[in-house]
């Protein structure tokens, strides 16, 4: 079970390193998180968080490999987006609400 501190840890890094989509998936909307980065070791320590699969997404123009993990499971999805809505920037928050409102976890207007 993920803490607190792992919670604030993975805030900062999905601000500068994430994405928070809403993508269509055979036809339909489907809400996820997504991380993608050089650093393996740091994209294992996300996917403990959010119950994600790391996969080798492709590689860097200098050759370096790009590791990716993602979560699109609705009840996960809601636990870790409001655990991390209050550490997060303008921008970032903006988008979390939108998901969370599709969701159901809360409503987007503050």
């Amino acid at each position: 079970m993920a803490t607190e501190t792992d919670y604030v840890w993975l805030a900062g890094l999905l601000e500068g390193e994430g994405c928070f989509l809403l993508t269509k998936q055979d036809g339909r909307l489907v809400p996820r998180i997504q991380l993608s980065m050089t650093d393996k070791d740091v994209v294992e320590r996300a996917a403990k968080i959010i119950n994600g699969n790391v996969n080798m997404n492709k590689l860097t123009k200098r050759g370096k490999e790009v590791w990716r993990t993602t979560t699109a499971r609705p009840d996960n999805l809601v636990l870790i987006l409001t655990r991390i809505l209050p550490h997060m920037g303008k921008r970032r928050t903006i988008k979390i609400k939108e998901l969370l409102e599709f969701l159901g976890g809360v409503p987007s207007r503050t």
